[in-house]
């Protein structure tokens, strides 16, 4: 019986990535947590010059779990199935071990100056991948009229790579963020926001755009376009929630990295 609802699970997650929540008709200026359900193959999640799935590369399919079913949602995305526990994985590669931060991970040729980490994953397809295991998206922080974090499912964040001795190595996403002032790490959770979505400024008649894409995926400082906040106020304000990379933690420049995003248990 289990094996058959486990094998149910993994056919519709299948079912789900095919194109039924594909994102594309939406709702200008809307919040990703209220994004419409498309029908099937209303749009792709590709936009003009970025990888499709055509031009994956050769071992992009490798499981970081072992044991685990592995679906590509998109280039550089992933989504884990195992019969208790689902996780999305983005590769990534280390592009900023000191200095001020505002982002974990953002969007490759973006925001590189203030992120530990960077990928050419699209954002539409991380969304996508979070949906598909279960994931429940809330809002993005709002400042009027007054300070509003944002909120939806807890997430934890893990990064697993080789260490200079080729040794794999899986550290909580926290330990590689410290606060400028007290030294100590990161300690506020991420809630998967969901960003949200603007008219297109160069065509209203194009898609909406999905801000997140703009390369504020994994935030350390608050932004609406974030898809994944913290779930705290951080401003430029209170020197005391000013971050930076745990230098002596974060391995060597262009290290490849999979960042794999779980549900935060409940106690």
């Amino acid at each position: 019986m289990g094996k058959t609802i486990f094998l149910g699970l993994i056919a519709l997650v299948l079912a789900i990535l095919s194109g039924a929540w594909v994102l594309g008709i939406f709702k200008p200026a809307t919040s990703a947590s209220n994004l419409a359900v498309p029908s099937k193959g209303s749009i792709s999640t590709a936009e003009e010059g970025e990888e499709t799935p055509g031009q994956r590369k050769p071992g992009e399919d490798k499981p970081v779990t072992p044991g685990a079913k592995v679906v590509q949602v998109g280039p550089h995305v992933f989504l884990e199935i195992e019969p208790n526990r689902r996780a999305v994985v983005v590769t990534a590669k280390v592009v900023r071990r000191a200095g001020f931060l505002e982002l974990l991970l953002c969007r490759e040729k973006s925001k590189e100056h203030e992120s530990i980490l960077s990928t050419p994953a699209n954002a539409k397809d991380i969304h996508q991948a979070l949906l598909a295991a279960g994931f429940k998206p809330g809002s993005p922080v709002r400042f009027v009229p007054s300070f509003q974090p944002a909120t939806g499912q807890t997430l934890e964040v893990h990064l697993r790579y080789k260490d200079e001795k080729g040794k794999d190595q899986t550290v909580d996403a926290k330990e590689w963020i410290r606060k400028s002032m007290t030294k100590n790490h990161l300690e506020a959770d991420w809630v998967f926001g969901g960003s949200k979505l603007v008219p297109n400024w160069q065509d209203e008649k194009l898609p909406p755009h999905f801000l997140a894409n703009d390369g504020d995926y994994i935030s350390i400082s608050n932004f609406e376009s974030s898809l994944i906040d913290v779930s705290i106020e951080v401003s430029e304000a209170n020197n005391e929630l000013n971050f930076e990379p745990w230098t002596e933690k974060v391995p060597a420049l262009g290290t490849p990295v999979a960042v794999i995003l779980t549900a935060k248990p409940t106690k």
